[in-house]
């Protein structure tokens, strides 16, 4: 059922609200803005102008006033709506011959209106506007006709006539008009049309014969002229939003039942330029930079440190940027189970808040169930528990005891003896129960060697780590700062990735390149981290400046962060230490060489990793070579941060800096994230895998088949009637549906549904064909690396997946090789797919992976899908300062969604003869706007999300998905099938019935999978139907995980492929096929 709000408005306020001169929409209240700032100037111009709207009234023509039944038949409309009774047409008809005072009741007032106005559920767009369009005064020249200035004598006869009794019948008919408003916004939604208002023709019998017609309403009517009257309002999802904040502003109105005022244009558009603004203002700032030809230009930068301070103030946000590493072994499932975030000093968390008392790195505790204390030296998770390391430190007994093991100790009073462990414990953090005071003096100069301890448990005189620790000389102490009259800051730690990209100023995506940065709470879950509204713009600028020129004030603001900066946090409700080191750089493989010091894969050192020669050249230099040999891609040495520094210092004419440019080194400013400390540009720029394996060597192998003659016309034919077929298939987020022949146009997203299942077409198809065999073989090699690589996380066994990746590299590598052979010895045109920089980059990807996660934790088709918003707000400016309104605009999204999600804000507040600032909290209005507006956040921030094209999403339930499925526990394979059927009441229902299938087992001890199955000569599983359709009850139903059993084993039906190629369905079979055996 759809909610229904019904609305009341008494015609008894209108000639008294004109009389004083007050518009009816003129008190101020919170409208959400509507993208589109020419619409807005519209709208508000129109409503909020009374004198041209009374002048309007005036010089209408006479057949919108008609004779004296057309205010009458306002009214039996309103009467008719109201009585809903099957006598609800006569009242009206008969009505309809009265005069309008007849309206009136026995206190000679207007009787109330109703109009019913449904709730409408549609998904919304976001328009993009320039902010300095319009000024406070600005008319619209094309609606200039509309309106005629009035001078005070016209509005003072206006006033006169307004108190007439025949103008207040006269205005009552005009408000009626408000009633169908429902009816157009009822009926702007095709998705459901059980939603929709259904109209008796006896309700509204004047609709196509009044002065609206063919209208059903003047508002739709303004409606229709506002949406459709230009192209300022092209989309539908504006025109949806549109109507969604008329309806808010509705409900507002018959809430607070008082007028309401409607702010200026400027004071909307560029509120934060006013003197008196409340509204918190993104402070975007702008810098003085220098470019490559010594020009200096203005950079606008929303500084990710701004960012980081407005998110510390929402409400749980502190513990969701922020994250302890995870040692859980044999895992990797998010950016804090990585090497670096384990090791790197800089991503160690120096305290930590249990149980309402903070514990530093340093401190000796005292633990429940153990008599002896420890020096904390590291706090981690593991396994879902807080955890820490530690070094026990043992008490000594008293002298008269004259205990063996305190001759090893160290000494201090009557009976405070000591020593710390050289091994270090792991205890539980919520079982920490106080600390304990130390005096690193009783552990100097005693003179005693470990070797003379039996159990090894000192050191001489504390050193290394220990002593760094119990002398409070560690790097935690550069983040111990106080608190005003209280004790030490907290400290929260919130790693950072960045991401560069560079887009198209123009519609057409050619040419005008901006280059931009966006910043990502590392932190985050991955379904969360790529969410529209978690990806934050830092800059962007064109030509004048490129990304290396935006480098300096972007790592100012990174080292600043690193060292910390005090902010203040909600959760905590105090000042904090926030610490935020960058964890990793995203781009693609261009932008990284560029900003690593590389001079890309033209180079001779084609590799920013390594010092791998280019093989096209070293092979090319050998005499009689033959054209292909198989290349050695890991036997080169690692490129490191420490010559990066040496190379950047070094003396132009020194013979450092002449080996570094042997070396494919290059100074051009990049050398400005050496700066950060926590930053390595040799290891933290990890592989890319869009650019590398969808946009890389499936698009050379695609372009290979189709542009070569490989395959016949009417083969071509046959491969792209079996990609149609799989139009149908369910168990993909979306299935290829374009044409081969355009592969020259593909994107990223065409190649990632081709490599999945084109190896197995291509087999069933052509296996019997020897030219095409090979490249059949390099296809499946390629699918199953993709399978493995496009993964959400890997929960365990996670050794053996590097192995399976490693393995899989090299059969793709070993493929294409015998693939160029083959090619160059059938008369093909040469590939040389052995010497494509990225088939070497493919070698790194398990360095990535281990050193940080899953390879989707970094790809950046998130990031190339943000740069369509940067394009359409770039569409809508000026082009005059495109740095300053694009950053502006983000910031004032930015500061939207952080008020809805409830964020606090600093105000100046008078005191004495200056100001004081006042943290101030959101209203109840706004705090509470999607609770009492369903739909708001999904209408005003949810409407384009990002694609999920690496099937991170589950599907839902739907006719023909096959799947593995859980029901009572128990896991099986099986394809749904839904029927519409009729109820035991002669009722139509979807009934949902369940096909299973079993696996084949196999006895071959080769077989991959264990136990051994049935499969073809790609490790795809043969499966067969097990029984018939078999009804279930849907909810009873789990989808575990979608799989792909579209094609068939030769001519049979029954005998279907298990397709291992899909995105994470060869590693899951792997590990779970014996669960569903």
């Amino acid at each position: 059922m759809v909610p229904r709000i019904s609305l009341r408005f008494s015609t008894s306020f209108v000639p008294k609200i004109f009389k004083h001169g007050k518009s009816l929409h003129n008190k101020e209240e919170h409208i959400p803005h509507t993208d589109g700032y020419r619409q807005l100037n519209i709208c508000m111009h129109r409503l909020r102008n009374r004198k041209s709207y009374e002048k309007l009234l005036k010089r209408r023509p006479a057949m919108f006033d008609g004779p004296s039944s057309s205010a009458s038949t306002a009214t039996a409309t309103a009467t008719a709506t109201t009585t809903a009774t099957a006598t609800a047409t006569t009242t009206a008809t008969t009505t309809a011959t009265t005069t309008a005072t007849t309206n009136l009741n026995s206190n000679n007032e207007p009787a109330p209106m109703e109009f019913i106005i449904e709730n409408p559920q549609d998904t919304y767009g976001h328009e993009i506007s320039d902010e300095d369009e319009y000024s406070d005064d600005h008319i619209l020249s094309d609606s200039s006709d509309d309106y005629d200035e009035t001078t005070d004598d016209e509005d003072m006869d206006t006033r006169v006539e307004y108190d007439s009794q025949d103008h207040i019948a006269r205005m009552a008919a005009e408000m009626r008009t408000f009633q169908s408003l429902s009816h157009a916004m009822n009926a702007y939604s095709n998705e459901d049309s059980s939603r929709q208002t259904s109209y008796r023709p006896d309700d509204f019998a004047d609709i196509f014969t009044g002065p609206t017609r063919p209208f059903k309403s003047k508002v739709e009517f303004i409606l229709h002229a506002l949406f459709y009257g230009d192209e300022d309002l092209a989309s539908e999802r504006s025109i949806k939003k549109i109507m969604f904040a008329m309806k808010m502003v509705l409900d507002v109105r018959e809430e607070s039942g008082v007028a309401l005022d409607f702010p200026t244009p400027n004071a909307v558009i560029n509120y934060h330029k006013q003197k008196k603004n409340q509204i918190p203002v993104f402070p975007t700032a702008s810098f003085d930079v220098v470019n490559q030809d010594n020009e200096r230009h203005v950079l606008w930068m929303n500084k990710p440190s701004d960012y980081i301070k407005f998110t510390m103030t929402c409400p749980g946000k502190s513990s969701q940027i922020s994250a302890l590493p995870d040692f859980t072994e044999n895992q990797r499932l998010n950016l804090n189970q990585g090497e670096k975030w384990k090791e790197n000093p800089l991503l160690q968390h120096p305290m930590i808040t249990s149980n309402g008392m903070d514990y530093w790195v340093g401190d000796v505790v005292e633990v429940q169930g153990s008599p002896n204390r420890y020096l904390l030296e590291k706090f981690f998770t593991k396994d879902g528990s807080i955890l820490a390391n530690a070094f026990q430190v043992y008490g000594g007994h008293d002298p008269w005891l004259n205990h063996p093991d305190d001759t090893h100790f160290l000494r201090f009073g009557n009976s405070t003896n000591f020593a710390v462990s050289t091994l270090k414990y792991t205890i539980e953090v919520d079982r920490i129960m106080s600390t304990v005071q130390k005096d690193s003096d009783l552990f100097l100069g005693r003179g005693f060697s470990v070797s003379y301890c039996p159990a090894k448990i000192v050191t001489y005189a504390l050193t290394g780590v220990q002593s760094d620790l119990w002398l409070n000389k560690s790097r935690v102490e550069e983040f111990k700062r106080r608190l005003p009259g209280s004790g030490l800051m907290k400290v929260v730690v919130c790693p950072l990735n960045l991401y560069s990209d560079d887009t198209s100023g123009n519609s057409t995506k050619q040419y005008n390149k901006y280059d931009s940065y966006l910043m990502y709470f590392a932190a985050l879950p991955l379904e969360t981290r790529n969410k529209r509204e978690n990806a934050l713009f830092i800059c962007t600028s064109n030509h004048t400046l490129n990304a290396i020129e935006m480098l300096p004030p972007i790592v100012d603001d990174l080292v600043r962060l690193e060292k910390g900066i005090e902010m203040y946090s909600e959760d905590h409700g105090e000042v904090v230490l926030v610490v935020a080191p960058l964890l990793l750089f995203m781009g693609d493989n261009p932008r990284q060489s560029q900003l690593a010091m590389h001079k890309g894969t033209s180079a001779k050192k084609f590799c920013r990793k390594c010092l791998i020669p280019s093989p096209r050249i070293e092979q090319g230099s050998i005499p009689d070579a033959p054209p292909y040999s198989p290349v050695d891609h890991r036997g080169s040495e690692e490129r490191t941060r420490d010559f990066l520094c040496a190379f950047a210092n070094a003396d132009s004419q020194s013979e450092l800096y002449l080996n570094g440019c042997e070396l494919s080194y290059i100074k051009n400013g990049s050398e400005e994230f050496l700066r950060l400390e926590a930053f390595d540009p040799t290891k933290d720029m990890p592989v890319e895998i869009l650019h590398i394996i969808p946009l890389g060597l499936t698009k050379y192998l695609m372009t290979f088949l189709w542009k070569q003659k490989m395959l016949t016309t009417s083969e071509k034919g046959r491969l792209q009637e079996a990609l149609n077929s799989y139009k149908s298939c369910k168990s993909y987020s979306r299935t290829f549906r374009n044409k081969l022949r355009h592969t020259g146009s593909f994107v990223g997203r065409d190649f990632k549904e081709l490599i999945q299942v084109l190896p197995g077409i291509m087999s069933k198809l052509f296996s019997d064909k020897p030219l095409a065999s090979l490249f059949i073989k390099a296809l499946h090699a390629l699918g199953r690396l993709s399978s493995l690589v496009y993964m959400r996380g890997v929960d365990r066994c996670f050794d053996y997946y590097i192995a399976q990746i490693k393995h899989a590299v090299t059969d793709v590598t070993d493929l294409l090789f015998q693939l160029d052979v083959q090619i160059l010895q059938k008369g093909f045109s040469k590939q040389d797919f052995t010497f494509k920089p990225k088939v070497h980059l493919l070698h790194h990807i398990t360095d990535d992976i281990v050193r940080f996660g899953s390879v989707l934790q970094y790809e950046t088709e998130n990031g190339e899908q943000f740069n369509k918003f940067i394009r359409e707000h770039l569409f809508k400016t000026n082009r005059h300062s495109t740095s300053r309104d694009v950053a502006t605009r983000f910031g004032k999204q930015f500061i939207c969604r952080h008020l809805c999600n409830g964020g606090s804000y600093v105000v100046e507040k008078p005191a004495g003869n200056g100001t004081r600032s006042v943290r101030s909290s959101i209203g109840d209005f706004v705090k509470l706007a999607p609770v009492n507006f369903p739909g708001f956040n999904l209408h005003f921030f949810g409407s384009r999300v990002n694609s999920d094209n690496s099937r991170l999403s589950t599907p839902t339930l739907c006719d023909t998905l096959a799947g593995v499925f859980q029901s009572n526990g128990q896991l099986f394979l099986g394809q749904v099938k839904i029927v519409q059927a009729r109820d035991s009441a002669d009722r139509m229902r979807k009934a949902f019935f369940m096909q299973k299938y079993q696996i084949v087992p196999n006895s071959n001890v080769n077989c991959i999978y264990t136990p051994a199955v049935v499969t073809d000569n790609y490790n795809n599983i043969v499966v067969l139907p097990l029984g018939g359709l078999v009804e279930v009850n849907k909810d009873d139903i789990n989808i575990v995980q979608a799989v792909d059993i579209h094609l068939s084993v030769g001519s049979s039906n029954n005998q279907k492929f298990l397709n291992v190629a899909k995105f994470g369905m060869f590693w899951w079979m792997l590990m779970n096929i014996a669960k569903i055996y």
